[in-house]
């Protein structure tokens, strides 16, 4: 089953993006790296080794605030001594790269033998273990070949265990600091709705509305921008792949907007005619809204999510929301046959559709943080 949308994304990131020392200070990543250290204790690790790519990043972001904009990054973060950063990009971008992360010893991962064996020789002389255990994060996105090449370096003298799902616990609870990013992101996603819908009551096609929502978002430094937009009445919901002129009556889309790290989503519905379906989903998302509660699961969330009378859109199915946060969906989606609860701490996206001969098509989704005593809604579509 899956919880998230699939979307295209951008070969290279180039929208805003750094380290905000006064949003997120040193402290902040001393937090973080001290649950890392606790968990290389807990499992005997010498270090944690935490890679991610353009498309998906979230322990790596995590622990170093680092995102790379194209390819892969790789950080080497011992329990005892300094960390290293490996980019693969060239040496004269390791500079404005230093300005995304707190490690200071950066480098281009275009060099691997000049900069990863010789850190490898250091590390492994002072731990002194043979072959020395290490925990690594996000193996199942590595190439085979850059795995392979890792491999190789390490010899005998690591001994690689997968990490993958062992910050989950740490992942899921979203940090005060955390929840500013994410409001800000809920922010820039609602501007970019709102210039689609004014685009598309002003005349424009789908597509042109869709570039408008995506001009609003990167206006407001959005380091990323996910558009999904329909020309069919909402049947089905398309990515930009060329010119496409074409206007119709509802318009649905998806948006998506990064900010500072951090993933905010909408999705929502604009007509201009009388649209059963839309009122409907407005019904089903306050009604969905009402029974969102601390420990309420996939299946009381998915019966009060069911449009009357309505079936479900095919763009969501029979998910009903996941959480988001450093990626567009985290964790066991919510549905009626998941076992997956709102859970305190926790920041979920929520989603309901209706697509009927009759009644049409619409999409409609909030964004809400849950907490010991209740929910609070960051976001909601109109």
């Amino acid at each position: 089953m899956s919880a998230g949308v699939a979307t295209m994304h951008p070969v290279v990131l180039l929208g805003a993006y750094g380290l905000d020392s006064d949003r997120m200070p040193a402290d902040e990543f001393q937090i973080r790296m001290a649950a890392a250290n606790k968990l290389m204790d807990e499992r005997g690790w010498r270090a944690i080794f935490a890679y991610g790519d353009a498309t998906e990043h979230r322990e790596l972001a995590w622990l170093t605030n680092f995102i790379p904009r194209l390819r892969w990054a790789l950080a080497l973060l011992p329990r005892q001594g300094a960390p290293r950063l490996l980019i693969s990009m060239s040496p004269r971008d390791v500079a404005a790269m230093k300005l995304m992360t707190w490690i200071g010893d950066v480098h281009s991962g275009w060099s691997w033998s000049e900069v990863f064996d010789p850190w490898l020789d250091e590390f492994c002389a002072r731990e002194g273990a043979n072959p020395a255990p290490v925990g690594l994060l996000g193996r199942e996105l590595m190439r085979p070949t850059f795995l392979e090449t890792m491999k190789a370096s390490a010899g005998a003298r690591l001994a690689l265990e997968p990490a993958t799902g062992v910050l989950d616990s740490r992942l899921r609870f979203r940090r005060p600091r955390e929840l500013v990013m994410l409001r800000e992101a809920c922010h820039r996603v609602d501007a970019a709705a709102d210039a689609m819908q004014r685009a598309w009551r002003a005349g424009a096609d789908g597509m042109s509305a869709a570039i408008e929502a995506e001009r609003a978002a990167r206006a407001q430094a959005a380091h990323d921008v996910r558009v999904l937009f329909s020309v069919d009445g909402g049947a089905t919901l398309l990515p930009f792949y060329g010119v496409i002129a074409d206007r119709s009556d509802p318009m649905l889309a998806y948006i998506a907007v990064k900010y500072m790290g951090y993933w905010a989503d909408a999705f929502v519905t604009f007509a201009q005619a009388a649209s059963p379906a839309l009122a409907a989903a407005r019904q089903a998302l306050d009604a969905l809204l009402a029974a969102a509660r601390p420990g309420a699961d996939g299946a009381e969330l998915a019966r009060a999510a069911t449009p009357a009378g309505l079936a479900p859109h095919p763009v969501i199915g029979e998910v009903v929301g996941h959480r988001i946060g450093h990626s567009l969906a985290e964790g066991e989606p919510l549905a009626a046959a998941s076992p997956a609860r709102l859970e305190p701490g926790g920041v979920y996206t929520l989603r309901v559709g209706a697509a009927d001969p009759a009644a049409g098509c619409a999409l409609l989704s909030a964004m809400i943080r849950v907490s010991e005593t209740g929910v609070e809604v960051m976001r909601k579509s109109g």
